[in-house]
């Protein structure tokens, strides 16, 4: 049995480094990386398992080492993420010069190149590609020189590098129950709760869909077994918890399933509070109404466009209309709802961009979210713009909040894209009905200071300074 420490490295910027995603968060807000939760309960049946979580305790790098130094630890798996890059790999060099542990590094930097981001970070030992599968127990202490499947090490030797490859997920897999007690979980907020504490929960890995900007479609599609997940959030309810996040990618894909699980939250009085992230061509309005039944209370739609041509360009095939009415039947189930949009598509013109915006108002949403379009690692989207020469192949810090900059198109230069960005946000959250709409459907004490709270950081995003 080794030490192990799970790691969310510090940050001068609120950072999010999570499920292969990384992004400076848009309000006051850190839910808890899934990623570190999943490998919690890997991790913790076959050695001592210490978290520490850095960004949601606040600490700054030379509080964060002496932590890690006191723990001493023989390994330590960490987050790292595009958006802070340079700041990762900095701080763990400096981990690296003060300890002795074997450093794995996880995140969406990494799922490209791998050897090329690993020779700039000479603090990271190995990168892991996959946080669903039980790979990661052949690093720990140290790998002894054979392939492992997701993982890419540097040589016994110091010389070159044994990589394994990605391998897509397919059927059903096992992650044991997640430590969520070992995580400072009364620290975490996310910005559509209504209860606290919270937690994340995961019941499936990657998505069956296949969106040309997002990275989920190349890690597979696979689901835990129902039971798993019920024996979960059985110990959640004992541990105190009121309020759960699914953070699958599309909650929903199965309907029966779906359902299953729905109805055994209801019958076992699992009664939390929940929202999670879903399309609205897979939630119907049966389902809907099971959902909410069981303490679900909001949903995020990736809407992305106003264009159904835009959409369909990219492979998100959802017409106009589907989206209107999953949204009305939403409100008719009593579900609030939220929807993500994307500003900067290559093929977008400004007319198409305030096309987008223009349904952004029109639509009966609670919520939105309006990103910028980010060549992630692995998606057909960066294929695209390294093959139309608007980024070079080796750029690897970008942030799809939009938060830090966009990527020119051939149609918008960056700076427009981040100005209507920021007038998307104006305009939607500064409507006088929609903020009194909003006063009205508070639920709860920490739903109103959750409003407040992220409402501040809002005001920050519109106009475009950084918390």
């Amino acid at each position: 049995m080794s030490r192990v420490l799970l790691l969310n490295p510090p940050g001068t910027k609120n950072y999010i480094r999570d499920y292969f995603c990384s992004k400076l968060s848009k309000s006051h807000y850190i839910s808890p990386p899934v990623t570190m939760l999943a490998l919690s309960g890997i991790l913790a049946e076959q050695h001592e398992l210490i978290v520490l979580d850095a960004m949601v305790e606040a600490l700054s790098r030379k509080q964060c080492l002496a932590r890690i130094r006191a723990v001493m630890p023989e390994a330590i798996i960490t987050l790292v993420g595009a958006a802070s890059w340079d700041e990762d790999r900095a701080f763990l060099e400096e981990v690296k010069n003060a300890t002795t542990a074997y450093i794995t590094a996880i995140g969406d930097v990494l799922l490209e190149d791998t050897e090329i981001r690993l020779e700039e970070a000479c603090g990271i030992d190995a990168a892991l590609l996959n946080f669903a599968t039980p790979d990661i127990l052949a690093l720990i202490p140290r790998p002894d020189g054979r392939i492992i499947p997701n993982v890419v090490y540097r040589g016994l030797d110091g010389r070159g590098y044994v990589n394994g490859g990605i391998t897509k997920l397919q059927g059903e897999f096992h992650i044991p129950r997640p430590r969520h007690e070992l995580f400072p979980l009364r620290r975490y907020r996310f910005p559509f709760m209504v209860s606290h504490p919270m937690t994340a929960v995961l019941t499936d890995y990657g998505c069956p869909f296949a969106c040309a900007f997002c990275v989920m479609p190349t890690l597979g599609f696979g689901l835990r077994p129902l039971c798993e997940v019920i024996e979960e959030l059985i110990f959640l309810k004992n541990l105190g918890i009121k309020e759960i996040f699914f953070l699958d990618q599309t909650f929903g894909v199965q309907g029966k399933r779906t359902l299953e699980l729905c109805r055994a939250m209801q019958q076992s009085q699992l009664r939390f509070k929940w929202s999670c992230f879903s399309r609205v061509d897979v939630l119907k309005h049966d389902m809907l109404e099971v959902m909410a039944a069981s303490g679900c209370h909001t949903i995020i739609f990736g809407v992305e466009s106003g264009s159904e041509a835009t959409l369909a360009r990219y492979g998100k095939r959802v017409k106009l209309e589907r989206i209107q009415r999953t949204l009305a039947a939403c409100r008719k189930a009593g579900i609030r709802t939220g929807a993500t949009f994307i500003l900067g598509l290559p093929g977008e013109n400004e007319v198409q961009a305030r096309t987008t915006l223009a349904l952004a108002l029109k639509l009966p949403l609670d919520f939105a979210a309006f990103n910028v379009a980010v060549p992630r690692a692995r998606t057909g989207l960066r294929a695209q713009e390294i093959a139309a020469g608007l980024i070079a192949r080796e750029e690897s810090i970008m942030d799809q909040s939009g938060r830090q900059g966009a990527v020119s198109t051939r149609e918008l230069p960056a700076g427009k894209i981040s100005a209507l960005r920021q007038e998307a946000i104006r305009r939607f959250y500064f409507r006088p009905a929609y903020l009194l709409r909003r006063l009205l459907c508070l639920r709860s004490w920490w739903d109103f200071k959750t409003q407040v709270w992220d409402g501040i950081g809002v005001l920050a995003d519109a106009w475009g300074r950084e918390k």
